[in-house]
């Protein structure tokens, strides 16, 4: 199996990548990690906040793409309820004024009439991560020497080289001023100065403006995971060096966000020029409108990295499970190993580091994170720095270099793809580097 990998791996970059390789200027950075200084936080959990939950005055409804709108005003005055608002094609937001409890009785209802083609609730997705209290400066899943964390007063050595290899790939990518990453998310802080000269205007789909604000922490935390400004001196690296960061705000300050608004975002960010769109957060419910929101960034050449959540439950998040479109992300510890709290399945398309992620966070912090939204942060920081050797590739030729590069870390329990890690660790070196033909 590995070694079936190892040639996919190479079949596929010798056509991906040879006409893009050229030498770099190997030009000094900050070198963060040539000490075994001990690493001190303290740890909060709010891991399995994810739940089965829906708007209790809004649904979804999806017409057929043949009515005119004599027939499409008849449908909404069937229905009862007292608002409307077009999405985007054939998708509507039908609203009443009070919440109700028996939503399930009135889709069935409603799907029944004539001309409706599809209807459900509007869900409500959750950010997946674990905040922690902030502070010091090494950040072993980009490249570690096994140093030491010291959590609630109790001393834990990091694995040497439970990383992603970032400091090998920086010699062939840092990524790209044309490449733009959108953070589908609680919206990013603007005034951070490890962000701030990254962030593109953005919008904020929780109440309909341009000022996609954090009010959370969440979305901060993803962006400098992916692109914190790097070589700076200040604060910490972030994976992507010279990609754009486009905040799209879907989750409330909660960290609660419905399908509908995450719909709205993936377009958005496809519209207006993301290669890739981050999606650290998800729901356990199934839903026509974020298929065909992911479908729409595929189609449209824009890779979808999602997080698989953070129950430990053998069961996807969506949109993670849609594995057509999405690239699903589980997460690993500072030992290579399953961690406590990754969901798990067939779906997962890879693993990444989740356990205690240094990044920024909201007032010009920083902070430790934990949790499948990390992983899935540093995937797609890899991703951007695979985009940026070779712009043009299909999301489906960009999943499997992440894919086919990534480290069978767990093969002697799990050899060759599994359920939790599926391909294994991911490894941002591999993944950029020439391969060495012997």
């Amino acid at each position: 199996m590995k070694r079936y990998r190892y040639y996919m791996l190479i079949i596929l970059m010798l056509i991906v990548f040879l006409p893009a390789w050229k030498n770099m200027e190997r030009d000094s950075y900050n070198d963060r990690f040539s000490d075994n200084s001990v690493i001190n936080f303290k740890l909060r959990s709010y891991i399995g906040q994810t739940g089965n939950e829906y708007s209790k005055d809004k649904i979804i409804v999806k017409l057929e793409s043949n009515l005119d709108s004599y027939d499409r005003k008849k449908i909404f005055a069937e229905t009862g309820f007292k608002k409307v608002e077009k999405l985007f094609d054939d998708y509507y937001i039908y609203e009443n004024n009070e919440r109700t409890d028996n939503i399930e009785d009135i889709i069935r209802k409603i799907r029944d009439i004539p001309g409706v083609k599809e209807v459900e609730p509007d869900y409500i997705a959750y950010l997946q991560t674990t905040p922690h209290d902030p502070y010091l400066k090494y950040q072993y899943y980009l490249a570690n020497f096994g140093q030491t964390l010291t959590i609630d007063g109790k001393n834990i050595t990091v694995k040497k080289d439970s990383d992603i290899k970032a400091k090998g790939a920086w010699d062939y990518s840092r990524g790209s001023s044309d490449l733009i990453i959108a953070v589908v998310d609680s919206g990013v802080d603007y005034s951070h100065p490890d962000l701030r000269d990254k962030l593109l205007e953005g919008y904020n789909f929780v109440v309909g403006n341009p000022y996609a604000i954090d009010d959370n922490g969440h979305g901060t935390e993803m962006a400098g995971i992916i692109g914190a400004t790097t070589d700076n001196r200040l604060g910490i690296s972030g994976i992507c060096w010279d990609c754009k960061i486009l905040p799209v705000k879907v989750l409330d300050a909660d960290g609660k966000g419905r399908y509908s608004a995450i719909a709205l975002g993936i377009r958005y960010a496809v519209d207006h020029g993301a290669k890739i769109i981050n999606l650290s957060l998800g729901g356990y419910n199934p839903s026509f409108i974020l298929e065909d929101a992911v479908k729409y960034a595929f189609n449209k050449g824009v890779a979808v990295i999602a997080s698989v959540g953070d129950d430990k439950k053998k069961s996807i998040l969506y949109p993670a499970a849609y594995t057509s479109y999405v690239l699903a992300v589980a997460a690993s510890n500072y030992s290579d190993q399953r961690t406590t709290y990754s969901n798990y399945g067939p779906e997962v398309s890879v693993a990444a580091p989740g356990t205690y992620i240094l990044t920024t966070t909201l007032q010009g912090k920083y902070a430790y994170v934990t949790g499948t939204s990390p992983a899935t942060a540093i995937v797609s920081g890899i991703a951007g720095l695979i985009l940026s050797l070779k712009n043009n590739i299909s999301p489906s030729d960009l999943y499997k270099v992440i894919m086919y590069a990534a480290d069978d870390v767990n093969e002697k329990t799990c050899p060759g793809t599994d359920i939790y890690f599926g391909y294994g660790r991911a490894d941002a070196k591999k993944a950029v580097s020439p391969i060495e033909l012997k």
